[in-house]
């Protein structure tokens, strides 16, 4: 389970103007910080869904599902002696 962000990735967070700002640095303060934020509202927590960078989320489940299916592709085709 991710803990909660370092103090110096709190003050980077405190800095930026929002979480899709971040999401663009490529540094891992956005995951971390997207994947507790619906554990916690999962958990009944009150969130603030401002908080969550909704559509860079969903981009990312995407781009995860993709990836399976291609790895999925490649793996049948090798067993099936396609590739």
């Amino acid at each position: 389970m991710i803990g909660s962000p370092s103090t110096a990735s709190r003050r980077l967070l405190d800095t930026r103007d929002s979480m899709s700002d971040l999401y663009d640095t490529g540094i891992p303060i956005w995951p971390e910080r997207q994947a507790e934020l619906p554990r916690r509202r999962a958990a009944s927590e009150l969130v603030n869904d401002a908080e969550i960078d909704w559509p860079n989320v969903a981009e990312e489940i995407e781009d995860v599902g993709r990836s399976e299916l291609r790895s999925r592709r490649s793996l049948c085709g090798r067993r099936c002696g396609t590739c």
